[in-house]
């Protein structure tokens, strides 16, 4: 089966593995990469070349968090969001652009950061038209580290999903799909992958399918092969098609250093 490849493990603004595997293997027909460090000119550079070659997808995270405690490692909105406008303007096309809100904090200020980020990209890239979204997941680690860095804690009231992590509650969903929808314009869709209380409160506004979906091999002009499933990593609500497949292994925080990190269980201590 021809593969999409994706970079979750890591971030592919700092880690550039990515482009050797995809540009030395007829496996992969294209790629999603995923990056908080996409100002990076290695990175943009590295993306046009691969351009010429394969079809890609470039999600560039901004949670509104950058240059933070929060996210020490990362660039302040404004400074990421006029270098994707430089990057669009040298010729990645716009429309393989997604702005990817990733997490979202569901508190008074991480709804504010959030809400700033969709203000700031409709005058600086309104033609990035994609903005994927996620709520915080509370892991065990995560609320250890943002407690460190002199953060409270979400709440004490988060469902709990599993022993590690904590979903958000309805209260919280309702508090980030209102505040997004009042600062976005009218026709703005926001995509989710495992957020499916957002599309089923929100059906209109907020649309339920994976990182990787058949509207993304659309955009990238790749076929979808037949029984192609979805969710292969069995995680709760991915709609990702079975076709992605992992081009990083570095599973460890990066040097982004985001309190929330998945991988904060094996934390180096940057700061």
């Amino acid at each position: 089966m021809k593969l999409i490849g994706m970079t979750e493990a890591g971030d592919a603004g700092r880690d550039l593995a990515w482009y050797d595997k995809l540009i030395n293997s007829d496996v992969y027909v294209g790629a999603i990469l995923v990056t908080k460090y996409g100002q990076n000119p290695a990175f943009q550079d590295k993306a046009l070349e691969l351009l010429q070659h394969k079809p890609c997808i470039i999600h560039f995270g901004c949670t509104g968090w950058g240059h933070s405690p929060m996210e020490p490692g990362n660039v302040e909105p404004d400074t990421l969001l006029r270098s994707i406008r430089g990057f669009i303007d040298r010729g990645f096309p716009a429309e393989n652009c997604v702005l990817r809100i990733d997490p979202i904090i569901p508190t008074s200020e991480g709804i504010e950061r959030a809400k700033n980020v969709v203000t700031l990209a409709a005058k600086i890239i309104p033609d990035v038209k994609r903005i994927r979204i996620s709520i915080y997941d509370d892991y065990h680690c995560s609320r250890e580290e943002m407690i460190r860095r002199g953060y409270k804690p979400i709440d004490n009231i988060t469902k709990w999903k599993s022993e590690i992590e904590r979903r958000p509650t309805e209260s919280q969903v309702k508090m980030v799909a209102e505040a997004l929808l009042s600062v976005a314009k009218d026709d703005q869709i926001f995509e989710l992958c495992a957020e499916p209380e957002l599309s089923i409160a929100y059906p209109d506004r907020f649309k339920w399918f994976g990182c990787l979906s058949k509207k993304d091999c659309d955009i990238m002009k790749v076929t979808v092969p037949a029984g192609t499933g979805i969710n292969g990593q069995n995680r709760y609500g991915c709609r990702c098609l079975r076709m992605k497949r992992e081009l990083l292994s570095k599973k460890q925080v990066c040097p982004n250093n985001c309190a929330y990190c998945y991988w904060g269980y094996h934390r180096p201590k940057y700061d």
